[in-house]
């Protein structure tokens, strides 16, 4: 007797908001998805439920990594079934959901619902394309009744309402609107073993107090890091970058904007514009400090920036200063001490090393730890790294390579294309019905389903052109590599002749084209420091989808 075959399942729950990414809702879903798979006898690993927080109706379906991981899973035949609570979880859009069911069936993947149930005959498929395209719908007059209504509450002179409330303030409801004013948060979020009953308005208070003072912020972090104040998402570590938000946010001054948006390339609405900020009415936001209070403030986070600036008293001493060697335990970038030995005052000389000096006020090595290497010692060694990757281009062809095999492209052109003839078919025997149509109500039907199929058309089309994007984008690597090896077949003669002595600023420009990152552990680590390169001209020319 012939041993049954078990058949394999994945899952892929999804919710819009990538907020909710351990959120009850998508567990809800991979519970049904189990609770689904265990009544049909399949077959789910933990390692086939794929779960996104991810809109699929303003992220295309390539820019989701868990549905890309899933299709190449299924690519590789790792499952035989895909099921999700509802179609629509695979894509909002109703062409991009024919497109990936598509690419299942060709991998030999049924996708399947658990709470719609359509057979694979035709009636099934104009079924299932029909709740596609009533959940684009309903999604395209959700976003348009969102957008309709924050623009109507914005020029009203209220808060946009949406969104996690800004730290220090909570939301008050008004007769017409919720969620439309904000005044001051007194809760009491800490107190401190001097019985100092902490609120969110005090710590504000404390940051501008603090740099008024001279503080810098990362005094001012460790400060409150270590009398325990809890941040907004409730960490006990606290971020020079967070106290820098709060000191430089209008709104604690009460000056509230609501910013505004404008539809951008491909139709989203990425485009924020300065000028374009709605300017809300005095009283919409409570005012935390004065205006005058805020304004001082800014003037002395200038004068400390000018003044770190004009510090840098040895400004060509190391090659991989700003950003281009960072600390192995907690990969922050490291910066330079330039310490002058005085132990013999007749040969006074400089000793410059990378160091990272972190304590935030909390235990742990990664907050609190000194990492510290020789820049001379480095710097030879990362002028060496270079030096090899000059000579021979072909290792840093080999290392683009490695970064794009981390990022396969899914070629889904031919998949699209079928699709695309597929509605060129369906359009063509519409007009020969409609050509026989004598019915007023026939031939208006067969106009809206003519209609509706040239919207798909031009929607699948716009993918196509997504995918011929991703051939001129490797066109532009290949440049960016040819432009990287002329400029080394330039530079190379120069590094065979003895005669020539190289300088800083040939060193310094070698480091940047080759994107050399250096990482240095401890000297006690049995690996002291690792060598890397990414050409940032070459690598942000490959598109990370």
């Amino acid at each position: 007797m012939p041993k049954k075959k078990f058949i394999r399942a994945a899952g892929y729950p999804r919710v819009s908001d990538p907020s909710k990414k351990d959120s009850t809702t998508l567990e809800s879903q991979a519970k049904s998805i189990r609770a689904y798979c265990e009544e049909h006898g399949y077959v789910l690993e933990e390692c086939h439920m794929y779960p996104e927080a991810q809109s699929a109706y303003l992220l295309p379906y390539r820019e989701r990594p868990q549905l890309r991981k899933m299709l190449e899973a299924a690519r590789r035949h790792e499952f035989d079934v895909i099921v999700v609570t509802e179609f629509n979880r695979l894509s909002r859009r109703q062409i991009e959901q024919a497109v990936i069911i598509d690419l299942l069936d060709h991998a030999n993947v049924k996708a399947e619902s658990v709470t719609e149930n359509f057979d694979d005959s035709a009636i099934g498929n104009f079924m299932k394309s029909v709740y596609a395209f009533i959940g684009e719908v309903e999604r395209e007059k959700i976003v348009e009744r969102t957008m309709r209504g924050r623009r109507d509450r914005i020029e009203n002179g209220n808060l946009p309402g949406n969104g996690i409330r800004l730290y220090g303030y909570q939301f008050i409801d008004t007769k017409e609107e919720t969620n439309a004013r904000y005044i001051r948060n007194t809760h009491i979020i800490k107190i401190t073993e001097d019985g100092t009953r902490w609120t969110e308005v005090m710590v504000v208070e404390f940051i501008y107090d603090s740099i008024l003072q001279g503080m810098s912020l990362r005094s001012i972090a460790m400060s409150l890091s270590r009398m325990g104040i809890p941040t907004y998402m409730g960490k006990d570590h606290w971020h020079p970058t967070t106290i820098q938000q709060i000191a430089t946010n209008r709104f604690y001054a009460g000056k509230a904007t609501a910013g505004k948006f404008l539809k951008g390339d491909k139709n989203k609405h990425d485009s924020r514009l300065k000028e374009g900020k709605y300017k809300l009415p005095e009283g919409v936001v409570e005012p935390i400090i004065s205006f005058k209070v805020f304004e001082q403030v800014q003037e002395r986070l200038s004068q400390n920036k000018s003044f770190a600036i004009r510090n840098n008293k040895y400004p060509v001493t190391t090659l991989l200063r700003a950003g281009l060697c960072r600390c192995g335990i907690c990969g922050c970038s490291m910066h330079v001490v330039n310490e002058i030995d005085r132990r013999n005052p007749a040969k006074e000389f400089l000793r410059p090393r990378y160091t990272c000096q972190r304590n935030n006020g909390l235990e742990g090595l990664a907050n609190c730890h000194t990492v510290a290497i020789s820049s001379p010692f480095l710097d030879e060694k990362a002028w060496e790294f270079a030096v090899t990757h000059i000579k021979n281009p072909e290792l840093v062809r080999a290392k683009v390579e490695e970064i794009r095999s981390m990022h396969e492209r899914l070629d889904d052109s031919t998949h699209i294309e079928h699709q695309v003839e597929e509605i060129r078919r369906k359009i063509s025997n519409l007009y020969k019905l409609a050509e026989s149509a004598a019915d007023n109500d026939t031939i208006a039907m067969l106009q809206q389903r003519l209609a509706q199929l040239e919207k798909e058309k031009r929607g699948l089309e716009l993918l196509l052109q997504d995918a011929a994007d991703e051939e001129e984008k490797a066109q532009e690597i290949e440049e960016a590599l040819e432009k990287f090896e002329k400029w080394a077949q330039e530079v190379r003669p120069f590094l065979d002749d003895p005669s020539y002595t190289t300088t800083y600023e040939d060193k310094r420009t070698a480091m940047l084209i080759l994107g050399i990152q250096a990482t240095v552990w401890p000297a006690s680590n049995p690996q002291r420091f690792k060598l890397e390169l990414a050409p940032p001209q070459i690598v942000s020319a490959i598109r990370y989808y």
